[in-house]
């Protein structure tokens, strides 16, 4: 029976870890039977925007069938699963602007589970990658703030209006998740002395490599990391610091930057190799009207004209109130994330700029310039999907839910969480009868 102890104990494990992190699941199980339960009654009983280019219903749902399909098909959902199902083809060139990873996953879990649609497995993977991201949020926070309970932030960030788009068939959840597998590894990279330091660098080097295929923004993490060793190799020169233990830092910096940037070719080749040409991924964007335009100010000013107007500027609304719904969001979450960036820039000065002699945690700072590449790149190319953007960053995720605990009194928690959940709430209906949120 000796062959039945390695099975056991990793039983112990496992049994150890659920336990653990019983109140994550419990959390994560509920919220997902919250939104499935909003979306049935939403998606049946209330009226459904009935237009965009006729491909969304205009009848309330009759089965369960009817009502998966609701769930993992809308707006950006149904092309994941197109590709998942069919992968790329130049007769579908809108499918380019969708990176890889996300479909890939799906396909490999339909041979797993081959009895389920492609439909039910997204919503699968959906579930699982939610409960993931909420395990890694968790670790994260006891990495900021160790020995505090934690369970408000987790709550404060799954909750947020903008996190809906962490429950559905969207790439946020996974992208969070592969980032903070990233920063975890940067972190025990930079922090620890013996061999195993280069095991979390190769585990770097695979993960930028991986966000890269997620979405395009991605290669900005490996970026990050080496804009970060280049601050730092400044610093130590400032401070005369003669530790020769991190001397190889920057070519590391240069290894992770070269990984990011390898994924993105990587997608760059799925499209030379249907189509012959290798930027098809940029070119389509023009599809999505989102062509580059770096005069930055004269997008946040097309935006407020949007918002001022919006069915003037939207000429294929299909209603006014979808117009309004997608001139209002990213505006009103740009305006958020530049308020919780400037008081977090506040905070980590005072915490980290004492007594002249300038002390950086090398994982916030990377997060920082991270977070600073995925909110000022997408307004080149305009405001729509913004709020999608904002959740990405470590800004949102981290940032927020710390800012409103430190700031914000606790008699006041239970009227955050309220408000918090009922435009939650609202962001689901929304989502769920097809009205454009981001």
């Amino acid at each position: 029976m000796q062959f039945l102890k390695p099975n056991n104990e990793t039983f112990k494990k496992i049994k150890n870890v659920i336990f653990l992190n019983a109140d994550i699941i419990i959390l994560s199980l509920l919220i997902q039977s919250l939104v499935l339960i909003i979306i049935f009654v939403s998606s049946a009983y209330l009226p459904p925007n009935g237009g965009y280019e006729g491909r969304w219903r205009t009848e309330p749902i009759a089965d369960i069938a009817s009502y998966i399909r609701n769930i993992s098909i809308t707006w950006d959902s149904k092309h994941y699963l197109e590709i998942a199902e069919n992968w790329y083809s130049p007769t579908r060139s809108s499918h380019y602007a969708f990176f890889p990873l996300l479909p890939i996953l799906i396909r490999g879990l339909t041979f797993i589970l081959p009895f389920f649609s492609t439909n039910t497995i997204s919503i699968i993977l959906s579930w699982i990658l939610y409960l993931t991201l909420a395990f890694f949020l968790k670790k994260a926070f006891k990495v900021l703030r160790p020995g505090a309970n934690n369970f408000n932030l987790i709550i404060t960030t799954l909750i947020c209006p903008f996190s809906v788009f962490y429950v559905f068939v969207y790439t946020e959840s996974l992208f969070v998740i592969i980032s903070l597998i990233s920063l975890f590894s940067y972190q025990r990279f930079k922090h620890i002395s013996n061999r195993s330091r280069y095991l979390h660098l190769m585990l770097l080097l695979i993960s930028s490599f991986a966000l890269s295929t997620t979405r395009n923004l991605g290669v900005f993490l490996g970026i990050s990391i080496l804009l970060a060793e280049i601050v730092f190799t400044v610093i130590k020169k400032k401070n005369a610091d003669h530790n020769h233990l991190y001397n190889n830092d920057l070519l590391s910096g240069f290894a992770v930057a070269a990984s990011s940037i390898l994924g993105l070719f990587a997608v760059f080749s799925i499209g030379y190799l249907t189509t012959k040409n290798l930027f098809v991924s940029f070119e389509v964007q023009k599809y999505w009207r989102r062509e580059t335009n770096l005069n930055i100010f004269n997008t946040i000013y097309e935006s407020i004209k949007q918002f001022t107007n919006p069915q003037e500027i939207y000429s294929t609304c299909d209603n006014y109130r979808d117009c309004v719904f997608g001139a209002t969001y990213p505006l009103f979450a740009l305006l958020i994330i530049l308020t919780v960036f400037f008081l977090f820039s506040i905070v980590i000065y005072k915490k980290y700029n004492i007594d002249n002699k300038i002390e950086i945690n090398p994982t916030i700072l990377v997060s920082i310039i991270f977070s600073l590449f995925l909110l000022i790149v997408p307004i080149t190319k305009g405001l729509g999907s913004y709020n999608r953007y904002i959740i990405s960053t470590p800004i949102y995720y981290l940032g927020l839910p710390i800012l409103i605990n430190r700031f914000i009194p606790k008699k006041f928690s239970p009227l955050i969480l309220i408000i918090s959940s009922y435009f939650f709430a609202i962001f689901i209906i929304l989502f769920s009868l097809h009205y454009w949120i981001g």
